[in-house]
């Protein structure tokens, strides 16, 4: 009976443990090519520094990504067409973010300098910013994750 007693002492003791045993280990980030992959990334290199409702971008030059949240990052990529004082007219109707097809996201090509930039999207003068390309210092495996993720079907994962 006095086992019964302290169980729980011996539990909580085990429970504690374990969980200090995890202190200060690496977890595995999301995996590759996944839409939270992609948010790691966006969240690190500072994206949100601009694109959230309360940023100038936001309010100055209409340019309507909001990545304050995970949910309302892949909201507004996935379903907003490219807007800003430079490109509203020029790149109207061209989508931030196209399933399946890296060529024609604009996200894709306003962070690598790689894809296609001349009359982007098929459509006759649009150019995607060349600025994101210099400030947001996006290594080649983070590049190639936004790239996976759009090509595997830009999936909210």
């Amino acid at each position: 009976m006095r086992f019964l007693r302290i169980l729980p002492l011996f539990v909580t003791c085990f429970v504690v443990a374990t969980l200090l045993s995890r202190c200060g280990q690496n977890f595995p980030s999301a995996p590759e090519g996944s839409f939270q992959k992609v948010y790691e990334i966006l969240k690190k290199s500072n994206c949100n520094e601009c694109h959230v409702q309360t940023a100038a971008t936001w309010k100055e030059d209409k340019v309507f990504l909001d990545f304050a949240t995970a949910k309302t990052a892949y909201k507004t990529l996935t379903s907003t067409t490219v807007m800003g004082p430079s490109s509203k007219n020029i790149c109207k109707g061209v989508k931030n973010v196209t399933a399946s097809n890296v060529e024609k996201s604009y996200m894709a090509a306003v962070l690598d300098d790689k894809i296609p930039q001349e009359n982007f999207g098929g459509v006759k003068g649009c150019t995607p910013y060349t600025t994101h390309h210099t400030n947001t210092n996006l290594s080649d495996a983070q590049k190639s994750s936004i790239k996976k993720w759009i090509s595997n079907g830009a999936k909210d994962d």
